[in-house]
């Protein structure tokens, strides 16, 4: 029988090595070591997502939100382009511009325009945006917010500046497409009260106020309002805002709008259209003014002038606003229309006035663009021929001297140019009637 000799520690250490290393090699060979193409073992991995703003099946989404995504390493910026980068509504593509930062590893979007109330947004980044190493995504990844219900009330008007006692208040709308939405106006004689609750507070479906009474002169008005969307169940309230009124006395001067067409609506289903007009129980005349061009002004008053042609006698025609606006000047078959008395005549040395807050305050919201109802005159019996293009018949505006600067929107429009209407004096304004209704929205 053969012995083995006895190894030391060390002798047998070599051996081992020895032999591993052997053991090693053959493996090499059978399996053919060096990177697998296959394997992640030696590949460089795509960029990963590491965080999406707005996150991902959010709701509620403010509008000027930043849309962003971020990834594990730099991209290649010459791979990032509107043509990769997209943001939808639906199948609609949106406008945007793309840039990177984060020293590339975030790729953000600036919408063009402002994004669209209660929708789902959509952003798709392409499959083909690469990192530095030159390695694309290899797929596209898409992700999806929602946004508010109602925008921002970003700017309103009057704000900062003297207004007249007439002037409406306006604000950024929110679309009617995004729900039911209302907007609450609040009114106060300085901020606290308004911030504490404590101020008169209205409701209405338009983005804009009209005075229930002339503002008091010489008066600072405060007020914010908070728009509501009672389907999506969002609200937004601005910022207090502030206007002074003109004071009492303030110098004016007087410019009558004159009449460009009229019409005659008999009270059933015919509106005809004729130079003269007929106010009675039967028929009531619908009148058309131009008021383009006129720019705008802060006006202390307004009143409606008709010459009547065959006198008065018994009658004393009334000032009605029609439910709806009307098609004058051709014949067009209609149902009966509701109207709602402003006001009753005043005799003057012009002829029959019409005059009520609420008349003073529409006019004023249409210089300013915002639109207002016919109206109509009507007799309480008998009837009254009047002319309606006769040259002292129109709208008579008594507007403050020296034409201060009034905000549509948030442009300025500058001062109203002096007309060669206005007469060289201050003009006594035609004292308006207190009490007036909410207007109809």
């Amino acid at each position: 029988m053969m012995t083995m000799p006895r190894l030391s520690s060390n002798e047998g250490w070599r051996l081992n090595r020895a032999t591993a290393v052997v053991g090693l090699a053959a493996l090499c060979v059978s399996t053919a070591c060096g990177p697998d193409p296959t394997s992640p073992i030696g590949t460089i991995a795509p960029p990963e997502v590491v965080a999406f703003v707005p996150p991902p099946r959010s709701t509620g989404i403010p509008h000027d939100t930043e849309i962003s995504i971020s990834f594990s390493k730099s991209l290649d910026a010459s791979t990032i382009s509107v043509r990769t980068v997209f943001l939808k509504v639906d199948a609609l593509r949106l406008a945007v511009g793309v840039s990177v930062r984060d020293s590339g590893r975030t790729i953000l979007l600036r919408p063009e325009n402002e994004l669209n109330v209660r929708r789902t947004h959509t952003v798709r980044i392409a499959g083909s945006v690469s990192s530095l190493d030159g390695v694309p995504l290899g797929r596209d990844i898409v992700w999806q917010f929602t946004t508010l219900g109602v925008r921002p009330i970003s700017w309103m008007t009057p704000s900062s500046e003297v207004a007249g006692p007439f002037r409406p208040l306006q604000w950024q709308e929110t679309e009617p497409t995004a729900g039911n939405v209302e907007y609450r106006v609040r009114l106060g004689p300085d901020s606290a009260t308004v911030a504490g609750g404590g101020a008169e507070t209205y409701v209405t479906k338009q983005p804009y106020f009209l005075p229930e009474s002339p503002w008091v002169a010489g008066a600072k008005v405060y007020w914010d309002v908070t728009v509501y969307n009672r389907t999506s169940n969002d609200m937004r309230t601005s910022a207090i805002s502030a206007f002074e009124v003109y004071e009492a006395g303030a110098p004016i001067d007087s410019l009558l709008i004159g009449t460009t067409e009229s019409g005659t609506w008999d009270g059933r289903a015919q509106l005809w259209r004729c130079p003269d007009i007929v106010a009675g129980d039967q028929r009531a005349p619908v009148l058309v003014f131009d008021f383009e061009g006129m720019g705008a002004f802060s006006i202390a008053g307004a009143r409606l002038i008709l010459l009547p042609r065959t006198g008065l006698g018994q009658t004393e025609p009334s000032l009605w606003e029609l439910a709806r606006d009307e098609a004058p000047c051709r014949s067009e078959s209609k149902p009966p229309i509701a109207a709602t008395r402003l006001g009753d005549a005043v005799l003057g040395d012009l002829g029959i006035g019409f005059a009520s807050a609420t008349f003073s305050a529409r006019v004023q919201a249409r210089l300013l663009g915002i639109p207002f109802p016919n109206y109509t005159i009507r007799t309480a019996r008998g009837s009254v021929d009047f002319d309606p293009l006769s040259v002292l018949s129109g709208i008579m505006i008594y507007r403050y001297r020296d034409g201060v600067s009034i905000r549509r929107g948030a442009q300025w429009l500058g001062r109203a140019p002096k007309s060669a209407n206005a007469s060289n004096g201050p003009h006594e304004v035609f004292p308006p009637a207190r009490g007036m209704e909410q207007p109809v929205d």
